[in-house]
């Protein structure tokens, strides 16, 4: 590959849908700013290479913005994935460079190839330094992770401005996929069961980590998933079957003339097998997981509405959340039953009051000094028993009314309870509240959190909402809304379990927001591996770099709170500090190991 003819290609592509104007916006600085912090360079860039000159589209520590494509040290690696050059002045390729010879005296280069949305190099995202250096092992994977988002944000903003040019928006079509949508698929599937003799298998597809793409950049990261799995499912049917799209993150396929059971099994599992292999996804921890539920006409049910009803009872079943094809069965529909049962003792359970809440404290850093608690809901059941909130809060979160209900007992819970603090003098700030995935959206939010403040007599700086990544990005401009009407009422705001999602930096910048909230899974993994340390440290970086407070969740060794201090983290939360209690059992945990 040579640099005549990939880069000029690669700016083309670029060029026609203008993500050149993408990359040059100061939101891509986070990414520079980031492989400067976990790397400890001076100097940083993402460098996009042209016919004549390369530029520096982000930088970090360079005065100039651009240079001759002779003075270019990442045309040397386009062919590979990753380009170090520990000593400039020992290498003959660049040892003669102005950037050598001269300011800003370059000795060590390193950089991530990155590709543009039809796979060809056009530059890299580049760590510079002024003396010799050999990157480690975990160094190189934090560079190419990073090269992978701004990567990933490339292909997404390509992805979704082709399929926007694509299709128009039409009521009875998906503008993502081009498919039809529900009701038009409905439609056809009316028509379908008219013909006499007919036999169909009616499959729900659903994708099953939905809200980890959306957390990674939007609606639009999940559009595009999904426009790419369907054209795979699409290549794989024959011309007398159906495809739709009948929500966010399900697909419908009809199949006609099906064969028996064993046979529509075995093709849906073939089916979905082609539709992620290879996969359709950039980062291997966001890999698609699909799952199908198959209803059967006229075996299952004779109407069309009725035939997807159970094609998603199968799919809900309950299975773990793990990817498989189900077919709807008598059992199945016991299995439904049950399912509904449980949302009907836990609509009950919310009602009377009977769910409770348990407090885990939040502490300072430097002092142990305690600022907060956290409020956790806990459930336990006349029949059912002690019921594990990684059960029953997915349950709350995919039905609206009682969703709604949870959140409005749970804030006047916790404020009645800052209360009665407040009124015992108890030196505590703050107690925080989750919000469940689109609480954030309704209407009547922020007017619902103003009256359970006012009837309950706390300030709003006595309450901290902590919201998921996935939800805050949901719709961008509504939740920047209803984030500043709070943060006016002096409410705190959080990102919770930050870092899970992979959701781009540029919103970070953008919402209003005073605490990040490290994933528990980062804190236990960095004192064991040194890349997680390193993006842990990076993360800690650009929250300061924004204003903003970091509690690091699940600390659960002495281990774990010193490598938080040495990084200047600002708050801990987790079990060496004191599990979730109740609240007459909440009390001042003493200092670690006293």
């Amino acid at each position: 590959m040579t640099m005549d003819m990939t880069t000029p290609i690669a700016l083309a592509d670029m060029e026609t849908v203008g993500l050149l104007d993408v990359l040059e916006e100061p939101d891509f600085e986070a990414y520079t700013r980031l492989a400067s912090s976990v790397l400890g360079a001076a100097m940083a860039s993402i460098t996009v290479l042209g016919r004549n000159r390369q530029t520096f589209t982000s930088r970090m520590g360079l005065k100039m913005a651009d240079t001759p494509l002779e003075s270019s040290f990442c045309r040397f690696g386009l062919s590979s994935s990753l380009l170090e050059i520990e000593d400039a002045q020992l290498d003959a390729r660049v040892q003669d460079n102005p950037l050598v010879t001269g300011e800003p005296w370059i000795r060590f280069y390193a950089g991530a190839t990155i590709l543009s949305p039809t796979g060809r190099a056009f530059g890299a995202l580049c760590v510079l330094g002024q003396e010799p250096r050999r990157l480690t092992d975990a160094e190189r994977e934090s560079l190419l992770l990073i090269a992978r988002m701004v990567q990933r944000e490339l292909r997404q903003a390509w992805r979704f401005r082709s399929l926007a040019s694509r299709f128009h928006a039409e009521s009875q079509h998906d503008m993502a996929t081009g498919l039809p949508a529900g009701d038009l698929l409905e439609k056809r599937l009316v028509r379908l069961l008219d013909k006499e003799g007919a036999s169909l298998a009616v499959v729900m597809v659903s994708l099953l980590n939905a809200q980890a793409l959306t957390s990674q950049d939007g609606r639009r990261s999940l559009d595009s998933a999904l426009a790419d799995i369907s054209q795979r499912l699409k290549a794989s049917l024959t011309s007398n079957d159906l495809i739709g799209r009948m929500a966010s993150d399900r697909l419908c396929i009809v199949l006609a003339d099906p064969g028996e059971v064993s046979s529509v099994v075995e093709h849906v599992t073939q089916l979905l097998e082609s539709a992620v292999t290879p996969a359709v996804l950039d980062d291997p921890l966001h890999s698609a997981r699909l799952s199908a539920g198959i209803s059967r006409y006229p075996e299952d049910a004779g109407s069309a509405s009725l035939l997807l009803d159970r094609a998603r009872a199968a799919l809900d079943t309950d299975s773990g959340d793990q990817p498989g094809v189900r077919c709807y069965s008598s059992e199945m529909h016991a299995a439904f039953l049950r399912r509904q049962d449980r949302l009907d003792r836990l609509r009950a359970a919310v009602r009377s009051d009977a769910l409770h809440q348990v407090y885990q404290p939040i502490l300072t850093v430097r002092d142990r000094r305690l600022v907060g608690a956290e409020a956790l809901a806990r459930w336990r059941d006349p029949l059912l028993g002690e019921v594990s909130p990684e059960e029953f809060i997915p349950l709350i979160e995919s039905d609206v009314g009682l969703r709604q209900a949870f959140t409005a007992s749970s804030l006047k819970v916790a404020c009645r309870q800052m209360a009665w603090w407040r009124r015992e003098k108890k030196p505590i700030d703050y107690v925080s509240v989750n919000v469940p995935a689109g609480e954030l959206y309704r209407a009547d939010f922020v007017a619902l959190v103003s009256t359970v403040l006012a009837e309950q007599g706390v300030q709003g700086r006595d309450l901290m909402l902590e919201l998921t990544e996935a939800s805050l990005i949901t719709d961008l401009p509504v939740a920047i809304q209803n984030m500043e009407q709070l943060r006016d009422m002096g409410v705190r705001l959080a990102i919770d379990d930050f870092g899970t999602g992979y959701s781009s930096l540029r919103y970070l910048q953008q919402l209003p927001l005073d605490v990040l909230k490290i994933d528990r899974s980062f804190t236990s993994a960095m004192t064991d591996n040194e890349t997680t340390y390193k993006l842990v440290d990076g993360i800690i970086w650009i929250a300061r770099a924004l204003g903003l407070t970091v509690i690091a969740e699940g600390v659960e060794t002495p281990e774990q709170w010193n490598e938080l201090a040495s990084l200047k983290c600002d708050l801990v939360q987790g079990f060496l500090f004191g599990r979730p209690v109740a609240a007459g059992d909440f009390v001042f945990p003493p200092l670690p190991g006293a």
